[in-house]
C-alpha cells in the first residue's frame, strides 16, 4: 500500500500577492460571508440522512463549485471571492478550497482565525489563506 503525504507551508510570511485592479475583501464582509454560509451549511445538514454530508460537502469545497461560478453563496451576497496565487478563479479547483476550509473544522480554530483577521487588517489572511495560498478579494 502506497504512503499518502501532504506537505503544508510552514512559514510566517504570507503570500503577498494580489490580482491586477483587485483589492482584498474587507473584515465585515469575510465574516458575513462566514455567518451566510455556515448557517445555509446548517439548514441543509437538517434534510434526513445525507443532509450532514451535503451540508458537511458544500462547507469544504463551496468556493470551487463549478455552479456557483467559483463562489459561495455567502461570498456572492457579500460580493467577494476566492483566488489562487495567481489571481485565477477556484472554478473546479478543489484542493486550495478544501484545504483552506479545513482549518475551520480544528476545535478553536475559528476563533484563532478571526482573531488574525482581526489583528491584522492589512494582510487579511487567515492560515487557512496561508495554507492553500489564496486570498479573499472584492469580487
Amino acid at each position: 500500500m502506497g504512503t499518502f503525504i501532504i506537505q503544508i507551508p510552514m512559514t510566517n510570511e504570507t503570500p503577498s500577492f494580489a490580482p491586477a485592479n483587485t483589492s482584498l475583501a474587507p473584515f465585515s464582509s469575510r465574516v458575513l460571508a462566514q455567518l451566510i454560509d455556515l448557517a445555509l451549511s446548517g439548514l441543509v445538514a437538517l434534510v434526513p440522512f445525507i443532509g450532514w454530508a451535503i451540508g458537511l460537502g458544500y462547507f469544504l469545497v463551496r468556493d470551487s463549485l463549478p455552479f456557483l461560478k467559483g463562489q459561495s453563496i455567502g461570498k456572492k451576497a457579500m460580493k467577494i471571492k476566492v483566488t489562487d496565487a495567481d489571481g485565477a478563479d477556484l472554478v473546479g479547483n478543489y484542493v486550495p478550497s478544501l484545504i483552506r476550509n479545513l482549518t475551520l473544522m480544528i476545535p478553536l480554530m475559528p476563533i484563532v482565525e478571526l482573531y488574525i483577521l482581526y489583528k491584522n487588517p492589512a494582510n487579511m489572511a487567515r492560515i487557512g489563506d496561508q495554507w492553500a495560498l489564496t486570498r479573499v478579494i472584492n469580487a
